[in-house]
C-alpha cells in the first residue's frame, strides 16, 4: 500500500492507498479505520488478501501514526469530521467503510450519521457494549504509551512479550509495531500517540449513547466477534459475545460472525484469513 497525506481545513491526515485493482468490474472501495492505540499498517496483512479485489484505503486517525497530533479534540464527532472531511477531498461520495475496534465503534457513528457516504459497515470486534472492565483489560496496552525504552529493539522485545498476543509473533507484527515507535536522538524509542490524547479518545468513545446511533444504522453491516482471550489463559475477551449479538439485534440489517483468534490477533495471520473470507464474502453477496 502507498502512503499519503492530505492537508484538511484543521488537520493533516496520513493514510495508506493500495491503488486500482486487477479486476474489469468498477472499483469497490473499502475505507478501513483502526484501533484505539493503532494505526493503519495493522491493516497491512488484510490488505495482502483483499487489495486484488478490491481499492483499499486505510486512515490513520488523528493522534495516532504519522497524522497530526493535536493536544485534545478526540470526541467520535472530530473524528468522524476528519473522515467525511478526508472522503470529500479524495472524491470519494460512498464507500464500504470498515473498522477494528474504536475503529468500529467510529464506523457505526459514521453510518448513524453520514448515511449517505456509508454503502455498507464491516464492524471488526466492536460494539455498543463493551466488556464492563474494558479498561483493566486494555491497560497493557495503553501502559506502553509515553514509557521510554532503552533502544528500538527493546521496545519489539517489549510488544512481543505483551500477553494479549499469546505468544503469536512473526514478520508482520514486527513491522506494524515497529511502524508505530519513533526512534530519538539519544537512541530511545517511544509509542507514537499520546497517553493524554488516547485517554481523550477512550473517555469520549464511553460517553456516547451508542444505544441510540446504533438505531439510526440503516446500511447493510456485519458484526466480526473475536472470542478467544485477551490476555493470559482465562482472561476474558475484550467484547462478549452477548453485548456483540445485542448490537448485531439493535442494527436494522447486520449480520454475526465468529472468527478465529482475539482482539489483537484476529488482524494477523492465520486469524485475519478467516477476517477476509467473511468480508469478501459480505460484500460480494449482500
Amino acid at each position: 500500500m502507498q502512503s499519503a497525506f492530505i492537508n484538511l481545513p484543521t488537520i493533516r491526515l496520513h493514510y495508506l492507498d493500495s491503488g486500482s485493482t486487477a479486476t474489469t468490474r468498477p472499483t469497490l472501495l473499502l475505507l478501513l479505520l483502526h484501533g484505539l492505540t493503532a494505526n493503519a499498517r495493522m491493516f497491512e496483512p488484510l490488505a495482502d488478501l483483499l487489495a486484488p479485489h478490491y481499492r483499499l484505503i486505510a486512515v490513520d486517525l488523528r493522534g495516532r501514526g504519522l497524522s497530526d497530533k493535536p493536544s485534545a479534540g478526540y470526541s467520535m464527532a472530530e473524528h468522524a469530521a476528519d473522515i467525511i472531511g478526508l472522503m470529500d477531498a479524495l472524491g470519494l461520495e460512498r464507500c464500504i467503510v470498515g473498522g477494528h475496534s474504536f475503529g468500529g465503534l467510529l464506523t457505526m457513528f459514521l453510518a448513524a450519521h453520514f448515511p449517505k457516504h456509508v454503502e455498507k459497515a464491516i464492524i471488526l470486534d466492536a460494539a455498543g457494549k463493551l466488556h464492563s472492565e474494558v479498561r483493566s483489560l486494555l491497560k497493557p496496552s495503553l501502559d506502553r504509551l509515553g514509557k521510554v525504552f532503552a533502544s528500538l529493539e527493546e521496545y519489539i522485545l517489549a510488544m512481543r512479550a505483551m500477553p494479549y498476543l499469546c505468544g503469536a509473533w512473526d514478520n508482520d507484527y514486527e513491522a506494524y509495531y515497529r511502524s508505530e515507535a519513533i526512534m530519538h536522538d539519544d537512541g530511545t524509542a517511544t509509542a507514537r500517540p499520546q497517553a493524554a490524547n488516547i485517554a481523550e479518545a477512550l473517555d469520549k468513545a464511553l460517553e456516547e449513547d451508542w444505544h441510540s446511533a446504533i438505531k439510526n444504522v440503516k446500511a447493510p453491516a456485519i458484526l466480526l466477534h473475536a472470542q478467544g482471550s485477551f490476555g493470559a489463559p482465562g482472561a476474558p475477551p475484550v467484547l462478549l459475545e452477548a453485548d456483540a449479538r445485542e448490537t448485531v439485534s439493535a442494527l436494522a440489517q447486520c449480520q454475526y460472525e465468529e472468527v478465529a483468534g482475539n482482539h489483537i490477533t484476529i488482524m494477523f495471520e492465520p486469524a485475519v484469513r478467516d477476517v477476509a473470507s467473511a468480508v469478501r464474502h459480505f460484500i460480494d453477496n449482500e
